[in-house]
């Protein structure tokens, strides 16, 4: 990674293992969070956030291919600057684990993660422009 020598094939994994561990870690967390409350609420919790997850990371990459697309995300990455979205998450997870309040980072990522919406209608706004 760091030195950016890797195959087409390494880095499609790279990406792959970073979105199934946090799908799976999301699925456990919202599973122990039933077992724990008994609350079904848990579960649709714990699916809309691992759909939230997944859904802006695929936007994510397909900023990358849309021309112009990139500068007009919500938080744009420059040269000098960037959003360290995978760190935040991985610490909210942490955080609701640690604490054992594992509602926690369910609330949070099947709420805050909609911002793949604000997404979409910044890139859709951009095309028409054009």
């Amino acid at each position: 990674r760091y030195t950016h020598n890797q195959t087409p094939l390494g880095h499609w994994w790279d990406g792959m293992a970073n979105k199934l561990i946090k799908f799976f870690t999301l699925l456990g967390m919202s599973y122990r969070a039933f077992a724990q409350t008994g609350e079904s609420l848990m579960l649709l919790a714990g699916s809309v956030a691992i759909f939230n997850i997944t859904y802006s990371s695929f936007i994510t990459q397909s900023k990358k291919e849309v021309p112009g697309a990139g500068d007009k995300s919500l938080m744009p990455e420059t040269e000098k600057t960037f959003f360290p979205a995978s760190l935040i998450i991985y610490a909210i997870i942490i955080l609701g684990g640690l604490t054992n309040q594992l509602w926690f980072p369910l609330a949070f990522f099947s709420t805050f993660g909609f911002l793949w919406v604000k997404q979409i209608r910044n890139i859709f706004k951009f095309a028409k422009l054009k």
